[in-house]
């Protein structure tokens, strides 16, 4: 007997899945994605195609079975409410031990030494519904989570027929001892940052390295790192090595990584890349000694902090764009700085930092860079600042600006740090400069490394004079009094102008004020 399904999910197991399904004389009312591949399939077949996550209302969509395949969000009550008899979800984990997300990674950072895929229903609690279909391996010593995810999904292919036949000749359900459960949440993350202990075993650190190594993907986890010289270095892959000394002992390197010793054997490093943003060349850690330790416990606790704020600033860093000023010099120093008085209330000067970055940038959004003194803080494994999005559009009203970076200002000290691996860790990601246009969310204080920031609480404006000479500053100053009255005034953002009168004059007029009589020439 024919049966339709809804497919709902985000990587290219569901095409094979729905593919299979739709082999056994079956149909698929419907896929629910965000993901483009799985939609150009989807309408190359005449299937219909759903927005994801905001699905609520399905409208008049009916269907038997509902299937979840490699979709970490939520499935909608409205959508399993409709499956007529049925949904099934699909975990990348031997259930009920490995439930939550990024099973793979943490079997192997765990040192398990099997993992397996689980089809189960979609009842109770978050992963907890009978099992249905289940299917274990053994985990390589070489495996990464980039290759136990692929050995993952080819389980979930070759047993996906089996789901299948129970749906078409009855369930075989298993229920599931929830007294072995274990649970990853989103937000867990290895202890200390992940950071290596060369003190401890070869095989220990080569778990760390391999589970947090997820190929070219995204990885929502961290990457494993260690310290040199006040910097702290990611390490991407390992393999094998061979060698002798003291733990820590950097025994050979090149430009392409490195062989350090660990309690009991060596490791080749590679991959390895600076959180700063700086140039890193392996080959000059030849011969040093790299030192364990540190509080890890406060690591932890400021990774902790953070995490649930990563996918914002994966999203936001993806369309990053740093504010620039362009009367300053590029380089960086310890900040000679500056205050000088702008009048104007704070929401107001914030809107008018708006403009006055996007009027810089040519009318284009830009980000500034965004201070709380009450972010969390590990030097060199945290950012000290966050980007706040910058746009004035000449349509909007003053107020509309003014509540709009309000609420952005809000909605970035509810995550006022990110991890500086993050943008190691996805290819969407530019590694990102620090804006040279800051905002203090609190205080009165400078953000350090920008050429000019705004304190909008205390009515300053802080300019580095080692970048930016005086005369230029009390212009950029004037400018922000200026946008910050017109917006006080209210009415469109396009018709206040965008300098205040002395400085429209000395542009028009001053700086074209080049008549000289031709006698006083000859």
């Amino acid at each position: 007997m024919t049966q339709s399904a809804l497919f709902i999910g985000n990587e290219s197991l569901l095409i094979q899945c729905a593919t299979q399904w739709r082999d056994r004389g079956h149909s698929v009312a419907a896929v629910l994605t965000r993901d483009p591949a799985i939609r150009d399939w989807a309408e190359d077949q005449g299937i219909s195609v759903l927005p994801q996550p905001d699905t609520r209302e399905p409208g008049d969509l009916h269907y038997d079975w509902l299937f979840s395949i490699a979709n970490l969000s939520l499935v909608p009550d409205a959508l399993l409410d409709r499956a007529a008899k049925g949904a099934i979800n699909f975990h990348d984990g031997p259930l009920p031990r490995r439930a939550g997300l990024n099973t793979p990674a943490w079997a192997i950072l765990q040192g398990d030494t099997q993992h397996g895929i689980t089809w189960h229903l979609i009842e109770g609690g978050l992963d907890e519904g009978d099992i249905l279909e289940q299917r274990l391996f053994d985990i390589a010593p070489d495996d990464t989570t980039l290759t136990l995810n692929t050995r993952a999904f080819e389980a979930a292919i070759d047993s996906f027929g089996a789901v299948i036949g129970q749906v078409e000749n009855g369930l075989r359900r298993q229920k599931q001892d929830l007294s072995q459960r274990g649970y990853h949440a989103r937000a867990d993350r290895p202890e200390g940052a992940a950071r290596l202990d060369f003190n401890a075993t070869r095989e220990a650190a080569s778990r760390l390295i391999r589970g947090l190594d997820h190929g070219d993907y995204a990885n929502p986890l961290a990457l494993a790192k260690f310290e040199v010289e006040g910097r702290v270095i990611a390490v991407s892959h390992v393999e094998p090595a061979e060698g002798s000394g003291a733990p820590g002992t950097v025994i050979a390197a090149d430009e392409q990584g490195a062989t350090v010793m660990f309690a009991d054997g060596a490791l080749r490093l590679t991959g390895l890349a600076a959180l700063d943003g700086s140039e890193f060349d392996p080959a000059g850690l030849q011969g040093r000694t790299l030192a364990s330790g540190g509080d890890d416990a406060a690591l932890t606790d400021a990774m902790k902090a953070v995490a649930p704020g990563a996918g914002y600033w994966r999203s936001a860093l993806k369309s990053f764009a740093a504010a620039l000023v362009p009367l300053a010099n590029g380089d960086e120093s310890q900040g000679d700085w500056q205050a000088l008085p702008v009048e104007g209330g704070a929401d107001d000067l914030l809107a008018a930092a708006a403009m006055l970055a996007t009027g810089l940038s040519g009318g284009e959004a830009v980000d500034l860079a965004l201070h709380d003194p009450a972010a969390p803080r590990a030097p060199g494994y945290l950012s000290d600042w966050v980007p706040l999005r910058a746009i004035a559009d000449p349509a909007e009203t003053a107020d509309a600006l003014r509540a709009r970076m309000t609420a952005a200002l809000d909605r970035a000290r509810r995550y006022p740090a990110f991890a500086l691996d993050l943008p190691l860790r996805d290819p969407a990601i530019d590694m990102p400069q620090r804006p040279q246009i800051g905002v203090a969310a609190a205080g009165d204080a400078p953000v350090a490394g920008t050429v000019i920031s705004l304190a909008p609480e205390s009515g300053r404006l802080y300019h580095d004079a080692s970048r930016l000479d005086a005369a230029s500053a009390q212009l950029l100053a004037a400018r922000l009094s200026h946008l910050a009255a017109g917006l006080a005034q209210g009415g469109r953002v396009g018709d206040i102008a965008p300098m205040p009168k002395a400085e429209r004059d000395r542009v028009l007029n001053g700086w074209n004020a080049t008549e000289v009589a031709f006698d006083d020439i000859c």
